[in-house]
């Protein structure tokens, strides 16, 4: 779910919208518009839902997809985490 922030600082009044992205460590992207409206306009549009996920445009095809996964089972065991544990 995305919110939006007011911000006051050097370049007078802004405004942030912060958006859910599993592409980044702390698990959310932000945008910065200089009018609430722009900001709602965002929003509204679903751009702050676009992108959330990281795609691997080297994998084409099945037997691609299950060599990467048997590199990844070879690494980390066959559940997918590095630790080879549910984290």
């Amino acid at each position: 779910m995305s919110d939006i922030r007011k911000r006051v600082g050097a370049k007078g009044i802004t405004y942030q919208v912060r958006h859910p992205n599993k592409a980044t460590k702390s698990g959310y992207a932000y945008a910065t518009f200089s009018t609430l409206k722009e900001a709602r306009e965002y929003v509204e549009s679903g751009k702050a839902r676009q992108g959330n996920g990281v795609i691997n445009y080297s994998i084409r095809t099945v037997p691609q997809a299950i060599e990467k996964w048997l590199e990844i089972c070879e690494k980390c065991g066959g559940s997918g985490y590095l630790d080879g544990g549910i984290s």
